[in-house]
């Protein structure tokens, strides 16, 4: 597995610490995947491809063969497990790579390529701002739901999901301020350019 930075997460390392959590079924794993990782958007595939390619590392081994490959169970191998917590404790050397979309969109545009990109940046933007509503009503939820325990009596997954929630709600909150801002400059230029038609100068 190629070294993964602490501030990255690659489809391959969630499923390696989901196996290690629960020995499980591809199809098994495939379903936890979706369920704790839904924004991460990775292919429905994610499983299918990776739990092999982690069995030939030996990461993971095969424990329970089904004669349908999805159905076959897996668990972390010693390896794996020392692979996973290196990633998890270690702290990245520098801050992550940014391969922003947007950043290369308006690194590569053209003049007449301004409209579009507002709107891009906007769309963005209030796509942010649903996530975050919805990460702030799940979080409100959760609470009243009494789902976020603290305390000696909870187990550690119910005791770190209120800190988890919390970071959820700042990052989309960040993100959406910052498209905000990235707009309203973007918008700025456009009049300062003074073409309401987006044509070239004369």
């Amino acid at each position: 597995m190629a070294r993964v930075r602490s501030g990255e997460l690659s489809a391959s390392m969630a499923i390696l610490g989901l196996v290690i959590q629960q020995p499980d079924t591809i199809a098994g794993v495939a379903l936890r995947l979706e369920e704790r990782f839904p924004r991460a958007r990775f292919a429905r595939s994610a499983a299918h491809n990776n739990i092999p390619s982690l069995a030939r590392q030996g990461l993971v081994r095969l424990v329970e063969p089904s004669g349908e490959g999805s159905h076959d169970r897996y668990e972390a191998t010693s390896d794996g497990t020392e692979q996973f917590r290196e990633w998890l404790r270690d702290s990245s050397t520098g801050p992550p790579a940014l391969r922003d979309a947007l950043h290369a969109k308006l690194e590569l545009s053209q003049e007449d390529d301004l409209q579009a990109l507002i709107r891009a940046v906007n769309e963005e933007e209030q796509a942010c701002e649903q996530e975050l509503a919805d990460a702030h009503a799940r979080h409100i939820a959760a609470a009243r739901l009494g789902r976020l325990r603290t305390g000696q009596d909870a187990d550690w997954r119910e005791r770190v999901r209120g800190p988890l929630m919390t970071d959820e709600v700042l990052l989309w909150g960040l993100r959406a301020r910052r498209l905000q801002r990235l707009r309203e400059e973007l918008e700025e230029l456009y009049e300062e350019m003074g073409r309401p038609d987006g044509g070239r100068h004369a």
